[in-house]
């Protein structure tokens, strides 16, 4: 193993000096070849014998100036097969410093030659120093695309010499996407050094097939991806087109994650700034690249001038969906963000993270207390006066809250209704309640608290008239703490078997991003009482997913990684539903977002809180009197 690794060492020096003097011995060639062709030129082949006696004079000082000057400006420390046009220029200003010099001499120590012998000079010796780079860029290049060229022995001989780089390290790169974001990473990938190449386009345009783009064959349609992978042994396929929908790009990821090829992707367009496109903004598929549906897109100004100035309470700051809260809600202006929330290691680095990107322009408060606790939740509303609440604090895994039904009531029943009625005391504008499609004939203890956290926000906007309520109800958020996404990433890391609890199981998703657009925008729409929906397309399979983030991964589902069924737990449901028959929706403003109309008939709402109730089980006598006190009052 030692004597393999000093051989490679012992390689790869003398290849590094055998490249070095292969390319000075080339330069002082073309030096030598500039000289003559300029004197040629100049007088048509009939040269005057005293000026080529001065040039065969001058010749040592010609080629000992090249030397120097090449050596000074580095000439021969590029990676002339990554070359990009600025090491070209910097070949155009040795030649011509190189000429400078020599007509200085010539100069001091008469006769020179005719100026125009100068000229042609530094115009040959730029233009041979430059094609014998070009050329071995492209000999480089091909011998990454087109093995079958290199099978003539006298070839293979000169890059067994070492006089041509063969790194066997380097990445292959499949561009899927000949459109004006492709061209511009093939640009970037060819000027800049790195151990990837391009080697091949794919395009679905059947106008660009055949054509070639950067000297990249646009090798066919998406039905040519598989053939153009084994034809050209791609180690690397990345998705370019980010003006593209989101459900072609999904079609486009799952296709590529079966090729067993590493896929990454271009942001989509108006994530790429100013429009420039550089290989150091492909990223890793993310899961949400896979939902096959746009993400919600929200009224930007709205949102800016409902938070500018604000003082902003968002309880559970620290979780999930509170943290991103607070990251977007910092970019409106606010006055002073407050998290208050009972776990201080996430709010401690959220708070660290604020600070880091925000520096002083966003005024950041971190409070610990539990909304369980009146007097506490009292004194901070007191003492930083909020304008607006983001009630996200709650208890929502499922499989816990069914072993422990008495302290989901406790947070997300007597929590809400802590913080919903010390907002109206306080006389807070606008309090949003983070809420759930799991409260929507609830089938588990979550959902059933947040269903009843729902009916609280509705009885509240009816005792305090003077501030704002409303509900945001939403599916799964990819991501987040407690989803499925999380927990099968972390089965893949150990390599373990992945867990679905039933091969047709479904959930609605969305990313946390997208979540918390929807909660700020709710608050510029509601007018008291509401519950807001999100289209959120269709749902999703969570097989798909697990298949998906598997192959994501590097694996294949079922031969690197088994998928074992295990399932339902209780109380989880195999469909979600976002809203009831009798619930009605209503259009809002916002395409994607729609508003339930409440319940209003006591006797269907007496007969929900039996079932919830029903659902709750809890032994805790004082339930009865709790929801009384909450919802019905």
């Amino acid at each position: 193993m030692i004597q393999k690794a000093v051989q490679t060492i012992r390689y790869m020096i003398k290849a590094l000096v055998l490249r070095k003097v292969a390319f000075l011995l080339l330069d002082l060639l073309s030096v030598y070849a500039a000289l003559r062709f300029a004197l040629y030129v100049r007088f048509e082949g009939l040269a005057p014998a005293r000026h080529v006696i001065r040039a065969q004079e001058y010749m040592p000082v010609f080629l000992m100036l090249a030397i120097g000057v090449f050596f000074m400006l580095q000439f021969y420390k590029h990676l002339w097969q990554y070359a990009s046009t600025s090491q070209y220029v910097l070949v155009l200003l040795g030649t011509l410093f190189q000429t400078g010099l020599i007509v200085v001499l010539m100069n001091v120590q008469p006769p020179r030659l005719p100026w125009s012998v100068y000229f042609l000079y530094w115009l040959f010796a730029s233009i041979f120093m430059t094609a014998t780079r070009l050329v071995y860029r492209q000999l480089y290049r091909y011998r990454k695309t087109d093995q079958t060229v290199f099978k003539a022995p006298l070839i293979r001989s000169i890059f067994r010499s070492g006089l041509i780089q063969d790194d066997h390290h380097i990445k292959k790169i499949l561009v899927y996407g000949a459109g004006r974001a492709g061209y511009l990473l093939v640009r970037d990938l060819l000027e800049n050094p790195r151990d990837k190449i391009p080697v091949i386009f794919i395009d679905d345009n059947p106008e660009l097939r055949n054509q070639k783009i950067l000297g990249l064959k646009v090798f066919g349609g998406r039905d040519k991806l598989q053939e153009a992978v084994e034809v050209f042994h791609i180690d690397i396929i990345i998705i370019a087109i980010p003006s593209a929908e989101q459900t072609t790009i999904s079609q486009i990821i799952d296709m590529a994650t079966e090729t067993g090829c590493v896929v990454k992707i271009l942001p989509q367009i108006n994530e790429l700034i100013d429009g420039k496109v550089t290989f150091s903004q492909v990223r890793e598929i993310d899961i949400s690249d896979l939902l096959g549906r746009e993400e919600i897109r929200v009224d930007l100004q709205d949102i800016g001038s409902y938070l500018n100035q604000q003082t902003i309470l968002v309880t559970g700051g620290g979780g999930s969906i509170g943290s991103e809260l607070c990251r977007q809600i910092a970019r409106f202006n606010p006055r002073k963000i407050v998290v208050f929330d009972i776990y201080e290691n996430n709010a401690y680095q959220l708070e660290n993270e604020i600070r880091l990107t925000h520096g002083d322009k966003v005024c950041f408060q971190v409070l610990i207390g539990s909304v369980r606790d009146v007097e506490r939740l009292q004194a901070v509303f007191e003492l930083e006066k909020p304008n607006i609440v983001f009630h996200a604090a709650a208890h929502k895994h499922v499989p816990l809250m069914e072993e422990s039904p008495g302290e989901a009531v406790k947070n997300n029943v007597i929590g809400t209704y802590n913080v919903a009625r010390q907002a109206g005391l306080s006389g807070v504008r606008n309090m949003i309640l983070i809420s759930t499609d799991k409260a929507v004939n609830p089938t588990n203890v979550m959902g059933a608290t947040k269903r009843l956290a729902e009916m609280i926000i509705q009885n509240m906007s009816r005792q305090f008239p003077h501030t704002l309520y409303a509900a945001v109800r939403f599916g799964n958020v990819l991501g987040s703490n407690g989803s499925v996404i999380p927990l099968f990433q972390n089965q893949i890391r150990f390599q373990q078997k992945v867990t679905v609890t039933h091969p047709d199981i479904t959930r609605y998703f969305m990313t946390i991003p997208e979540a918390v657009r929807l909660v700020i925008q709710a608050g510029t729409l509601a007018k008291g009482g509401e519950i807001f929906v999100l289209d959120m397309g269709k749902p999703v399979k969570i097989l798909d997913l697990a298949i998906n983030l598997i192959r994501l991964n590097g694996f294949e589902p079922d031969v690197d990684i088994k998928i074992e069924f295990t399932g339902l737990r209780p109380g989880e449901k195999m469909y979600e539903e976002l809203y009831l028959n009798r619930e009605q929706l209503i259009k809002t403003r916002h395409e994607k977002i729609f508003v339930l109309s409440p319940i209003t008939d006591e006797q269907h709402l007496l007969a929900e809180i039996d079932q919830l109730k029903s659902i709750i089980r809890t032994q805790d006598s004082k339930l009865d009197s709790i929801i009384n006190q909450v919802v019905l009052t």
